[in-house]
């Protein structure tokens, strides 16, 4: 038997996230929903280093500006990213929150500044929450949320299941946005059956 196809995946998803049907779309793994989505992103794309290299290698070296924390520990927070892209304008900016391998994460209210931030500026901000599942006070850090999604609707939330869930041979991973353009685009790029 073939097994269950874009749309039951994204109702269960739906209900496992309390995420809209219309705002999220799983994956083959968060790999597979980021090759989708890098390969539609244009324009300077802002990054910081070092991290999850999953993101930056999906792109030329040229679209990437780079921030890369004056701080040993490469901690940094909302406020110096908001800092540097002021300065190095971008389109696109990638956190992963909390991040890999640095391990910084910036607070929620935070987030929320540069949500306000970007939308501000024009910047699509997208957030790699595939780790807040080992944050402090986990619960109320995430982003999956429709109510935030609608405010922010530039925003653009990655999630991998497998290390929540601690299941890396099943290759799990949601990508949520109230942009339902975007959404139902990726939905038709990805595998129905992946």
């Amino acid at each position: 038997q073939y097994p269950s196809g874009m749309k039951v995946n994204t109702i269960i998803a739906s209900k496992c996230f309390g995420v809209s049907e219309d705002y999220i779309i799983p994956g083959n793994g968060a790999a597979e929903l980021i090759k989708a989505l890098m390969e539609r992103i244009s324009g300077k794309v802002g990054t910081i280093r070092p991290t999850f290299e999953e993101y930056p290698n999906r792109l030329p070296q040229e679209q990437l500006v780079t921030f890369v924390p004056q701080d040993n520990t490469y901690h940094y927070t909302a406020q110096e990213l908001m800092d540097f892209f002021e300065t190095n304008p971008v389109d696109t900016l990638l956190i992963i929150n909390p991040d890999n391998p640095s391990g910084n994460f910036i607070p929620k209210s935070d987030l929320f500044r540069l949500c306000d931030w970007s939308a501000e500026k024009d910047i699509r901000l997208m957030i790699d929450e595939s780790f807040v599942d080992f944050s402090e006070d986990w619960e109320n850090n995430s982003l999956l949320n429709d109510e935030i999604l609608e405010k922010y609707p530039h925003l653009i939330v990655m999630k991998s299941i497998s290390k929540s869930f601690g299941v890396p041979s099943i290759r799990l991973g949601i990508l949520a946005s109230a942009d339902q353009e975007l959404i139902a685009r990726l939905k038709k790029q990805v595998s129905i059956w992946n």
